[in-house]
């Protein structure tokens, strides 16, 4: 209330407000899979939920429509390989430079 009127000593004080919720719609849901390279012979494996609804606040002035949506991190896993004789990063080479550097 001080907020409202500007006066300190109305802190913590606030008019009550009855609200009613009503859940009306859907969730969609996806479930998303991601690779990741974290070391010569290992790779990051990350499963994702990733969820969205459409929501609508009805107030006596307006109605506001809003779309939420979140991702949620199920499991990740760290896959070990083999560690290779050679190893050679091309990450940001072309594959013309890639073929100089073989020759």
């Amino acid at each position: 209330m001080d907020q409202f009127l500007g006066i300190s000593a109305l802190s913590g004080i606030s008019p009550n407000f009855r609200i009613a919720m009503e859940r009306a719609g859907s969730v969609d849901s996806e479930i998303n899979s991601e690779f990741t390279a974290v070391g010569i012979n290992q790779t990051l494996h990350r499963i994702y939920l990733n969820l969205s609804c459409s929501i609508s606040i009805l107030t006596p002035f307006q109605t506001v429509n809003k779309e939420v949506s979140t991702k949620v991190l199920l499991t990740e896993t760290v896959i070990v390989g083999e560690v290779p004789s050679t190893y050679y990063y091309y990450d940001n080479l072309g594959f013309q430079d890639v073929l100089k550097t073989l020759n």
